[in-house]
């Protein structure tokens, strides 16, 4: 399967690039949708579909302005926001396709030479470790998402996020340098040692663990020639920083918000059970796993 309307012929990973003056593909990408957005056979139809973990997301003029002016104090060049798309197989009853799937939304520019993509870099995942919310297990559309009725053992997490993240860093060399990803800043030894840190800290260049205001920020080289991470640090700094002051209050990057109506965090949940089930199978299939079925509710 190719992808859909506007989308390049598909390839391990897809990229989307949004230009910051193009208001009505901003909007798109803001926009709620359906669960239904997201079902395998209908996923390639909207360019600006964003991982759905990004629900409601405001790019407005003043969060735009601020990103502008934050590139300009600072020498970066070229900054837009990427929509990020990983292949997925999909099994059902009509066959066997391969989908273009949002797995992440980042800024991405140009400083010194180097094309960067972060240090805002909202991922799906970033809560791969989902499981479905005890008020909705006896619902039917729960009880077919098999791989959500318990947590991944932390070590599978962490190999699970690995493999997402090669395949990226391998990829998306053709158009990007370093990757810059932001999580919260690990406090105690538990934390550091968690999955989600390991599997960044396995990836990142030696001596790239940037501390950003409050986070962790890990640099990925992607083949070239190895940057200066000191001499990232102001850009870095900067564009995060007017990334967050224009988020609603109370987000958290890569959660869903809890600031909407009850029917809208359902319809959240809904999209994000249904395309990290799908990610969850699919990788547990591509590791040999048996007993385990790659069909999903569309």
């Amino acid at each position: 399967m190719t992808g859909g309307a506007g989308l390049e012929p598909l390839q391990p990973v897809g990229i989307v690039r949004v230009e910051l003056d193009d208001t009505e593909a901003l909007g798109r990408i803001g926009r709620e949708r359906f669960a239904d957005a997201y079902a395998p056979r209908r996923i390639d139809e909207d360019r600006y579909l964003p991982p759905p973990n990004v629900s409601g997301l405001v790019l407005d003029d003043q969060l735009v302005g601020a990103l502008r002016r934050a590139a300009g104090d600072h020498g970066v060049e070229d900054l837009h926001l990427r929509v990020i798309r990983h292949a997925l197989p999909w099994s059902d009853r009509e066959g066997t396709i391969v989908c273009h799937v949002p797995f992440h939304l980042a800024l991405s520019y140009r400083f010194a030479g180097l094309r960067i993509t972060g240090p805002v870099f909202v991922s799906i995942l970033h809560i791969v470790n989902t499981t479905i919310a005890p008020p909705l297990r006896g619902l039917p559309w729960t009880s077919s998402l098999p791989e959500l009725r318990a947590p991944l053992p932390p070590d599978d997490r962490q190999a699970l996020i690995e493999h997402h993240l090669r395949v990226y860093r391998g990829e998306a060399s053709r158009c990007t340098d370093v990757t810059v990803i932001a999580t919260p800043a690990a406090s105690g030894v538990a934390t550091r040692r968690g999955p989600t840190h390991r599997a960044l800290a396995g990836l990142a260049l030696a001596g790239g663990v940037v501390g950003l205001a409050g986070c962790d920020a890990y640099v990925l080289g992607h083949g070239g020639q190895a940057p200066a991470v000191d001499d990232l640090r102001a850009s870095l700094i900067a564009l995060r920083g007017a990334w967050t002051r224009h988020r609603p209050a109370g987000e958290r990057e890569g959660e869903p918000s809890s600031a909407t109506e009850p029917g809208h965090q359902l319809a959240q949940l809904r999209r994000l059970y249904t395309v990290v089930n799908w990610i969850r199978t699919s990788w547990r299939a591509g590791r040999g796993s048996s007993g385990t079925s790659s069909e999903t509710p569309a």
